[in-house]
């Protein structure tokens, strides 16, 4: 095969084509990995299932790489639907074509999957992961500073849970009960451990809370029925399970009158009562910066160390909701109002 790329030619030159890191090998992106059509180097991403979150991320990454990167990129996009089994036969199907440059792992199951399989079938496809809290912990990376395979990526860093709760009594001053729907198998588990913190708070708080367990996106609507009553909060994890379902909670909310308070931005464009988190964007963006170091800079995975984005929290609330929140928009959050499609900051 003939190799065009300066660095790589040197490297087939003097016999030392494969990289050694850790204990495991990585090769550089071949040119043989890209799309036989147009010559574009072709990136998968592979995500649990849709939703606001996951397509903020995936919207983030692809618009960076395709301004930033030095080159063409071809995407194609591989969504479980929440089954592990499809996840599982979607990276088969990944290493199988071979022309793939890069994988996208969207969460903890698709970093976990991707990079166990890749692995044990020694297929160093580069894999940049985001959305994950500890990937030292998961057994995906060595370390964050080196990571000791062909996988880096981008950390969630710490949930502002106590800011979050905080605004949230602020707005809704006589609360009494929270509902918190969640999937206790989501993030290896992790998801379970932070509704049990957030639950412990809130009790501390003297607010009731109860836990609805959801472990597909199509149970929403049956297990959340009859539970909802007027000034109820239903709080929404980032939970990728239940915020694909996110308008079946934005109507059941309008029907019985309760507040659906996210923890994210874009559940709020498709109908929540409030939202704060920082963007899921800058996620992607992030994400991106790394593919780049990779398929640009020809860097090595192993010599990428998983960061944590410089994330910015909003406090988001629609339009009709303003006067709920004008006694504290000098608390220190950054206040912004739905206004239709658009966010416009929120002053006192």
């Amino acid at each position: 095969m003939v190799i065009r790329r300066a660095g790589l030619l040197v490297a087939a030159f003097l016999g030392i084509g494969v990289f050694t890191c850790y204990k495991h090998a990585w090769r550089p992106p071949a040119e043989s990995a890209s799309s036989p059509a147009t010559g574009a180097s072709r990136v998968a991403i592979l995500s649990p299932m849709d939703g606001p979150v996951v397509d903020e991320i995936v919207n983030g990454f692809q618009e960076t790489l395709i301004s930033d990167g030095r080159q063409a990129f071809e995407f194609k996009l591989y969504n479980a639907q929440g089954t592990r089994s499809l996840m599982r036969s979607q990276v088969e199907d990944i290493i199988a074509q071979e022309t793939f440059s890069l994988i996208l792992a969207v969460g903890t199951l698709a970093t976990q999957m991707a990079t166990e399989i890749t692995t044990a079938k020694d297929k160093q496809i580069p894999i940049v992961f985001c959305a994950i809290k500890d990937p030292v912990e998961l057994g995906v990376v060595a370390s964050e500073e080196h990571t000791g395979n062909h996988v880096t990526g981008i950390t969630g860093g710490e949930w502002q849970i106590v800011e979050q709760l905080d605004l949230l009594c602020r707005f809704v001053p006589t609360l009494k009960k929270v509902i918190i729907p969640f999937d206790p198998s989501a993030m290896a588990g992790a998801l379970a451990g932070m509704k049990e913190r957030v639950q412990a708070l809130l009790e501390e708080k003297g607010v009731a809370v109860e836990g609805v367990e959801i472990f597909n996106t199509n149970e929403l609507p049956e297990k959340m029925a009859g539970r909802i009553e007027p000034g109820d909060v239903v709080l929404t994890l980032r939970d990728a399970t239940v915020t694909a379902g996110i308008e079946s909670l934005v109507r059941l909310c309008d029907r019985s009158g309760g507040i659906l308070y996210a923890s994210d931005l874009e559940s709020v464009k498709k109908g929540a009562t409030i939202g704060y988190a920082a963007s899921e964007r800058d996620t992607g963006i992030s994400a991106a910066k790394k593919a780049l170091l990779i398929l640009d800079d020809y860097k090595r995975p192993c010599d990428i160390p998983v960061s944590v984005p410089n994330y910015q929290y909003k406090f988001l609330v629609q339009e009709g909701r303003i006067n709920d929140v004008k006694e504290f928009v000098d608390s220190g959050a950054l206040f912004f109002v739905q206004q239709g499609g658009t966010q416009k900051t929120l002053t006192a």
